[in-house]
């Protein structure tokens, strides 16, 4: 049974917070009557802003360490190697290794930010279509304008997705000196597909975005294709919202029931016609029948959309 609705007012909370199947029934708004609430935010999600697009976030210290941003979690990722120093104009290598919970298109990356200012210095990524890898980024520093304390940050993103939609994240102290000390030998990188991990798909829970609409055109209703697993409850809510990036605030939502185990569909999400020309992002969470936000089982979020009329930057 699918249960069709567009969210308004404070029924906007309804999926992120506690939402139960019996409340699903009790919203059936035709599609484009919703309204924009910028009031509305959801708990945990913070509005931190971006430093050159792909890496934001508040770090807790000078030595690489990120908080703040909570991930989409799902992966891991070590530092294999990291230089002692780095120096100004001159290249560096950081080795890395990563494993994710389900096989998809993901990106490695390696950032060096002032921690301070949130400057961006020099990053590099890769990209990989296997449940893990090992990674070797070779990375210059500018030739002038580089300040310590610095910010190190090593993550996995989903393919093509910035620094909030990371897997998993970690970092390390190198510090700014004449020369690079003690660099890592640089080899070629390789991915491959763990024999333990290939039943993951189906022993965990997870939701991954298929295919989101590039373009969102206010009044229409955009379909949004999503892949999940529930093995975690023995019922779930799928949601799928559209949010405005900055205050992450619910601009549009729409709820179904989840079924048991792997499955695909196509959520329809109304665009309001009211909706703001601005950055926005698409999320959607797996939640259990009448949990809250914060004990969703799994999460998948999407930067690679814009409203029509906007312009969308590589994040």
């Amino acid at each position: 049974m699918q249960l069709h609705r567009t969210l308004f007012g404070l029924a906007a909370l309804v999926p992120f917070l506690a939402l139960t199947s019996a409340e699903v029934e009790q919203f059936e708004i035709f599609p484009g009557q919703a309204t924009w609430d910028s009031s509305i935010e959801l708990p945990g999600m913070s509005s931190k802003a971006a430093t050159r697009g792909r890496t934001d976030g508040e770090p807790t210290t000078a030595e690489g360490h990120c908080c703040g941003m909570k991930g989409l979690g799902g992966a891991t990722i070590e530092v294999m190697c990291h230089p002692e120093t780095v120096a100004m104009g001159k290249p560096f290598t950081v080795n890395v290794k990563y494993t994710s919970d389900i096989k998809r298109p993901v990106d490695v990356h390696v950032d060096v930010l002032n921690a301070h200012t949130k400057a961006f210095y020099a990053g590099k990524w890769e990209e990989f279509d296997t449940q893990a890898g090992e990674v070797s980024l070779t990375i210059q520093m500018p030739s002038w304008g580089v300040e310590e304390p610095f910010l190190w940050k090593v993550f996995l993103t989903p393919r093509g997705e910035p620094f909030p939609n990371m897997l998993a994240e970690t970092g390390f102290v190198a510090h700014l000196a004449d020369y690079v000390k003690n660099d890592c030998a640089p080899f070629k990188s390789y991915g491959f597909d763990p024999p333990e991990l290939a039943n993951n798909v189906k022993t965990v829970d997870f939701v991954a975005l298929q295919k989101v609409p590039a373009v969102l055109t206010p009044g229409s209703q955009a379909m949004v294709d999503v892949e999940y697993n529930l093995v975690g409850a023995a019922k779930a809510i799928l949601s799928v919202a559209l949010m405005r990036k900055g205050p992450n605030t619910i601009i549009s939502s729409f709820a179904d029931l989840a079924a048991p185990g792997q499955n695909k569909v196509s959520l329809p999400l109304s665009i309001p016609y009211d909706a703001p020309k601005e950055a926005v992002y698409i999320v959607v969470t797996l939640t259990p029948d009448g949990a809250s936000w914060e004990d969703r089982l799994a999460e998948d979020r999407t930067y690679r959309t814009k409203m029509a009329g906007t312009r969308m930057r590589r994040e």
